[in-house]
């Protein structure tokens, strides 16, 4: 997980300075109204993220496990029952 950028108070990622894969992901993932624009020394920055919305992207969506699989169903137990029946001749 990358450290937060720090600019007027406002924690921060920028999505360029993310490793590829977590750039690919999250753009993927994340709503576009999530993403922030920051104008740091006359230049816009419109590919920054918080960093509160970063880090919960990457604990709950980026590092859970994956759940695309189909997880394998559990044994039941089983229950044994006997069956005792008299049959009568006629």
């Amino acid at each position: 997980m990358e450290n937060p950028k720090l600019y007027k108070g406002i924690e921060y990622v920028q999505l360029k300075e993310l490793p590829e894969d977590q750039q690919q992901k999250i753009t993927q993932s994340l709503s576009r109204e999530l993403f922030i624009k920051i104008l740091i020394d006359g230049q816009l920055h419109q590919d920054c993220i918080l960093y509160k919305d970063y880090k919960q992207w990457f604990e709950n969506v980026y590092s859970a496990p994956a759940s695309n699989e189909p997880s394998a169903p559990e044994p039941a137990s089983a229950t044994v029952t006997s069956l005792n029946l008299g049959i009568a001749k006629s």
